[in-house]
C-alpha cells in the first residue's frame, strides 16, 4: 500500500520570548551577549560554553511574530548535529522592548539535547547578567528517577502498536474512499471541515487536501486571572471541543525528556500519574523519520508542555512567548505555559479552525491573544535533516 505522506519536523525547537525592559537599548553589543550566554550555560552545570552562542541586534518596531520569522543565518545556526543552542537578542530601536529567539537542539541522541526548559533557563540567566545582576540559583530540584518498568513497556506497546493499527486502518479507509468516491460523494452529506484533524484518517485526508501546505496558527496569552489550574481546566474544555482522545505530555529530566500520555487531564497535575503514564524512558526527542508514526499518534492527542515556574533577578517584564517545533505538522494541536517572575504566559496552536473562538476556550477566557503562525523556513534556509555522522 502506498505510504501516506505526513510532514516531518526538524530536530530543532524555536522559542521566542517578549519582554518589556527597563530602558531603551539602541546598539546592543553582540560580544557582551555572547560572553553572558556562555557564562550562563556554564553555570547550569549541564551545558558546555562551546555548545551555545548568542548574537544581538536592533529592529524597527519588531513583534514576537516578526522575530519568530526572522531569516535563519546558516553561519550562526546549526543545521544538524549538536548539542547546539543559539540565542538571538532582538531590541526595539524606538521602545524599551526586547525579544529572545532561541533555536535549540532536540538531538538525535540523549547526549545532543539542550531541551527547551534548559535553553530557557540559560536565556533567563543571561538576562540577569545583562542587567548587571548576580545569577539566581536554580529553583529546579533534581527530578525523581523514572524506573522504566513492565508497566511502561505495556504503555509503549499500546501507544506504538495501537498507532500502527490505526494507521493501517486509515490507509485502508483512504484506499476504499478513493475507489468509491463517486458513490460516496453522491450519497453522503457534505463533508466536515478537512482542517479539523483528530485521528489518523482525518490527518491523511488533510494532507491530500488543498490545505496541506497551510501553516499552523498560534494564539499567545498573558491571562491575569487564570493560573496553571485554570489552564488545566481550559485544556480539558478544548479537548472536548476538538473531540480529541487525550493528552501527550513531557516529563523533564533536563536536558533529557520522557514522554507520556493520558486520557485524563487530572494526570497532568500529578507527578505520580505522569510517571505512571510514561511510555519511553528519558532521552532525546524522536528524530524526524520517526514522525511518520508520531504524527498519526499525536493527531488524536493535545501536546501539553508545562515549562514550570522561573524566578530570576531582573527587572524585565514578560509579555508573551511562543513554542515552535520547527516544521512540525500543522494540524497537530498543542498548548504550553510558563511562569516567569510570577507572570503566567500560555499559548495554543493548531489550524485556524481549531483556534476559532467558538471552539477555543483559551481565546474566550484568557483575553485578547497575540496571533502568529509557525515558521516554515528551517529546511529551505538550513537544508534537509541528516542523521548524526552523515
Amino acid at each position: 500500500m502506498t505510504k501516506v505522506f505526513t510532514k516531518l519536523p526538524s530536530n530543532r525547537l524555536c522559542l521566542v520570548y517578549e519582554f518589556d525592559i527597563p530602558e531603551l537599548v539602541v546598539s546592543p553589543s553582540e560580544s557582551e551577549h555572547d560572553v553572558a550566554v556562555q557564562k550562563a550555560a556554564t553555570a547550569t552545570g549541564k551545558v558546555a560554553a562551546t555548545s551555545v552562542r548568542a548574537t544581538a541586534y536592533s529592529r524597527s518596531n519588531p513583534s514576537i511574530s516578526s522575530v519568530q520569522h526572522e531569516p535563519f543565518d546558516p553561519t550562526f545556526h546549526v543545521a544538524n548535529g549538536g548539542p547546539a543552542a543559539r540565542f538571538e537578542f532582538v531590541y526595539d530601536d524606538k521602545h524599551p522592548k526586547m525579544f529572545v529567539r532561541i533555536v535549540t537542539s532536540l538531538g538525535d541522541t540523549a547526549e545532543m539535547i539542550i531541551d527547551g526548559v534548559l535553553a530557557t533557563r540559560i536565556a533567563l540567566h543571561t538576562m540577569e547578567l545583562l542587567e548587571g545582576n548576580e545569577m539566581s540559583k536554580s529553583i529546579f530540584p533534581e527530578a525523581t528517577p523514572l524506573h522504566y518498568s513492565w508497566r511502561h513497556r505495556v504503555n509503549f506497546f499500546q501507544e506504538i502498536f495501537g498507532t500502527k493499527a490505526r494507521v493501517i486502518f486509515a490507509e485502508i479507509h483512504m484506499w476504499i474512499a478513493k475507489r468509491c468516491s463517486f458513490f460516496m460523494d453522491s450519497t453522503l452529506s457534505p463533508s466536515r471541515d478537512v482542517t479539523e484533524v483528530n485521528d489518523a484518517v482525518s490527518l491523511f485526508q488533510f494532507y491530500e487536501s488543498m490545505y496541506a501546505d497551510q501553516p499552523a496558527s498560534y494564539k499567545l496569552y498573558r491571562p491575569e486571572l487564570i493560573g496553571f489550574k485554570g489552564f488545566v481546566g481550559l485544556l480539558e474544555e478544548w479537548r472536548r471541543e476538538q473531540d480529541m482522545w487525550g493528552f501527550f505530555y513531557l516529563i523533564n529530566f533536563s536536558p533529557k525528556v520522557a514522554a507520556g500520555s493520558s486520557s485524563r487531564v487530572q494526570d497532568i497535575t500529578s507527578l505520580s500519574a505522569r510517571y505512571r503514564g510514561a511510555f519511553v524512558p528519558p532521552g532525546a526527542g524522536p528524530p524526524p523519520f520517526l514522525w511518520e508514526l508520531e504524527n498519526p499518534r499525536l493527531s488524536r492527542q493535545i501536546f501539553v508542555n508545562n515549562y514550570g515556574r522561573h524566578q530570576h533577578n531582573f527587572q524585565a517584564k514578560p509579555v508573551a512567548y511562543v513554542w515552535d517545533w520547527l516544521e512540525m505538522a500543522a494540524p497537530l494541536k498543542g498548548c504550553g505555559c510558563i511562569t516567569i517572575n510570577g507572570v503566567f504566559l500560555c499559548w495554543n496552536r493548531g489550524m485556524p479552525s481549531a483556534l476559532d473562538e467558538s471552539k477555543n476556550p483559551f481565546t474566550r477566557e484568557c483575553g485578547e491573544p497575540i496571533a502568529t503562525t509557525q515558521n516554515q523556513e528551517w529546511f529551505s534556509k538550513m537544508g534537509p535533516w541528516k542523521p548524526q555522522g552523515q
